[in-house]
């Protein structure tokens, strides 16, 4: 009889279960990043009056740009987790955090495997945006550390205001300084479930409160686990670097085609997709939605691409309002290949002919000398950087000729012809 009332309850067991699954997979998963912002413009009124002058300042900034030498910069943003948890399923291992890193990587480079999936009429719109990302190696205080913050919570689930969950004094965590780093808080949250689904993250754009910048997360939606490919964390961090949703936000207009997401090179739709839509999609006269971009809201399997121009704004986001990130010691490279050294120095210009040569880091990088000789070897000019990114040699004194810069860390070194030309 044991056996038999054993076996009756795994049998419901299971049927509750899939039973809620079936269910929730009915149920749309969505951004609540604009619900958020609609919230924070009534708690800090300066917010709604920071995004129109940076709308204004980023269009103009995009202007300049397209009529400027190309900026080849790869940004460096550290991040920090803050892993907030009751229970042990909340409370993320180490792989899945360092696996997500690496998706955010693949995405913002264009590196996955599955940009072969985009549409051949937008292959020609899929960008590399020369944003990486990285654990943060160093603290505020200046210690080592691995990126990733833990805090026991007593609190099983947090509850709208969500934003009691940043601060240590309500048993979240305090955001680490919000200009140097990007704070990704990992809970389990309720902002309220929305008329279109069930809420997955939501970020802060850029010119809200500086205490509550950054991400907050479901802890199913980071890394690669289940349904879950990392790109709710991409998506996120596009609002975080002032991207709108692809179809404009404009769902309760009228007019459902009325308003863009102030990129050009992204079609009009109409609303959200979700799921995996069949190629093409039409609507708002275009030739097919733009549904595997980053910001739309379908499966992760389907987000493939963000777009030059969602790159120039991203990038104007940085340079406009998050400029001390990629100034932060948060993170400091330590270069294992000549490869990554490569990638991270720019020399310019060649030929030096106005008696200034620069010399720009993307990011710190450990124990980096940099010299330059002449042809016979001799040493013209030498310094060891301590937190210089961005160094300029006077020029104007040396004789015109050809020169040799060499940068070297501990382990690996590159080499680069000069000419000086005054």
């Amino acid at each position: 009889m044991k056996i038999f009332r054993y076996l009756v309850l795994i049998l419901i067991n299971f049927f509750v279960i899939t039973s809620f699954a079936q269910n929730n997979n009915n149920i749309h998963k969505v951004c609540g990043t604009m619900q958020y912002m609609q919230e924070q413009f009534i708690e800090y009124p300066k917010f709604k009056d920071n995004i129109n002058i940076l709308e204004a300042e980023t269009q103009e900034y995009i202007k300049k740009q397209s009529l400027n030498k190309a900026d080849e910069q790869v940004y460096i943003i550290p991040v920090v987790f803050h892993v907030i948890y009751n229970s042990a399923s909340d409370n993320i291992p180490d792989s899945r955090i360092k696996k997500q890193i690496e998706v955010l990587n693949e995405d913002f480079r264009l590196r996955s495997k599955d940009t072969a999936k985009i549409p051949d009429i937008f292959k020609q719109y899929a960008a590399d945006t020369k944003i990486e990302f990285r654990l943060a190696n160093q603290d505020p205080f200046g210690n080592y550390t691995t990126g990733i913050e833990r805090v026991k919570s007593n609190a099983e689930k947090w509850y709208a205001p969500v934003n009691t969950v940043k601060f240590a004094y309500n048993g979240g965590a305090d955001a680490w300084d919000s200009k140097y780093y990007l704070n990704v808080w990992v809970c389990s949250f309720e902002l309220g479930n929305t008329e279109d689904g069930f809420t997955l993250a939501y970020s802060q754009f850029p010119g809200g409160n500086p205490a509550y910048d950054g991400i907050v997360i479901q802890p199913f939606e980071v890394g690669v686990y289940g349904d879950a490919k990392g790109r709710t964390l991409t998506h996120e961090i596009g609002h975080w670097l002032n991207l709108y949703h692809i179809w404009g936000d404009d769902q309760d207009l009228g007019d459902k085609c009325a308003r863009g997401d102030n990129v050009e090179d992204t079609p009009n739709q109409e609303t959200m997709n979700f799921g995996v839509p069949e190629f093409p999609h039409q609507s708002c006269d275009n030739v097919s939605d733009m549904f595997m971009n980053h910001m739309d809201y379908v499966d992760d399997e389907m987000k493939l691409m963000f777009t030059h121009g969602q790159a120039a704004r991203m990038r104007s986001a940085i340079k406009l309002r998050r400029n001390e990130i990629i100034n932060s010691s948060g993170y400091i490279l330590s270069v294992e290949t000549q490869n990554q050294l490569e990638d991270y120095v720019s020399i310019y210009p060649n030929p030096v002919s106005n008696g200034l040569l620069n010399i720009r880091l993307s990011t710190q990088i450990e124990n980096l000398k940099i010299s330059l000789k002449n042809i016979m070897s001799n040493n013209i000019y030498s310094k060891e950087l301590v937190a210089d990114k961005n160094i300029k040699i006077n020029t104007s004194k040396i004789p015109d000729g050809i020169y040799f810069i060499e940068i070297s860390t501990k382990t690996n070194s590159i080499t680069k012809k000069i000419i000086i030309s005054n």
